[in-house]
């Protein structure tokens, strides 16, 4: 708790410091885009979406495209992936959506020509290709049928603190706010742990509830990554935390730790305790599930299911 309130009052000296003021006349649609008529058709009756990027769920299956047929094989309704996404032809991955009847419920942002720079709003990069990315980004999702758009933040530029770059962020975040705004799509920040990244610019929950107080954007939502979540606040309980921002939560994801495996293998999180309530919470939310298989897909599904009802994340 410490932890994220000291964070929390760092952000707004920054601001303050920076000499920067948030500009708050944003117009407002009448109605985003919501999915309010998703359904599950699993035992545990919650929203598992089959996060098929790099490293994580069907990547025996081979390319992407082929993980959507994988995905859609093995029982799964909702899917979700990176930056992977935008090494293929939009015709490509708007036919397989086509072909097999999935819904694309989350897109990461493009993250420029170097993949692993995890983002370009933090970096030193001209505000031309910066928009551009993030034009491209919009023209992903709107075509593949997500509203939800994660954008990455990227890794600290060398040299430079998080006090040096947070004005950069915030204007960045708020114009790609606008951007999506008309469009219909959500954007999602995630705050992201060492165990990925260590430089990653976003790196504390309290950060990103005052990013959201001070940009006042109402597309602008919370990706919790319970795994992220964890690693960053290791003391702090998750769902105390879901239920003080419950309206600041735009999508979910889980894996264990510390590996980032299975949710329903042992490790320090009690996902058993954990999904129940955040399906309570979130009802209309999506679960990703973005874990490393420690086994083949198909098996860890089974295994998951073998587990208890909960851990039913698909159902062919």
């Amino acid at each position: 708790m410490l932890t994220i309130q000291a964070r929390s009052r760092t952000i707004k000296r920054v601001i303050l410091i920076c000499g920067f003021r948030i500009h708050r006349s944003i117009q407002i649609p009448a109605k985003l885009r919501t999915d309010q008529f998703a359904t599950a058709n699993t035992m545990s009756g919650l929203l598992y979406s089959a996060n098929i990027s790099d490293g994580f769920l069907f990547n025996e299956a081979g390319s992407l495209l082929a993980r959507y047929r994988a995905a859609h094989a093995a029982g799964f309704q909702y899917v979700e992936c990176s930056q992977v996404a935008y090494q293929y032809n939009l015709d490509d991955l708007v036919a397989v959506l086509e072909e097999t009847n999935l819904k694309q419920v989350l897109l990461n942002s493009f993250a420029g020509p170097n993949a692993g720079d995890l983002g370009q709003v933090v970096l030193d990069v001209p505000d031309e290709e910066f928009e551009a990315g993030i034009r491209r980004s919009i023209q992903y999702a709107k075509a593949i049928g997500t509203s939800n758009l994660h954008i990455l933040a990227g890794k600290l530029p060398a040299g430079k603190s998080r006090s040096d770059v947070m004005r950069q962020y915030l204007r960045r975040l708020q114009w790609a706010c606008k951007e999506c705004l008309p469009r219909h799509v959500n954007v999602l920040i995630e705050p992201i742990g060492p165990f990925v990244s260590p430089d990653y610019f976003l790196n504390n929950y309290g950060t990103a509830v005052d990013v959201i107080g001070e940009l006042d954007c109402r597309n602008l939502k919370i990706l919790l990554d319970v795994f992220h979540f964890k690693q960053l606040h290791p003391t702090y309980d998750v769902i105390k935390w879901a239920r003080t921002n419950r309206k600041l939560v735009g999508h979910i994801q889980v894996a264990q730790s510390p590996a980032r495996n299975e949710p329903h293998a042992k490790g320090d999180i009690d996902y058993a305790r954990i999904l129940p309530q955040l399906g309570d919470l979130f009802p209309e939310l999506y679960i990703g599930l973005e874990y490393k298989p420690s086994v083949p897909t198909q098996q860890s599904l089974a295994d998951g299911k073998s587990a208890g009802n909960i851990f039913d994340y698909a159902t062919p």
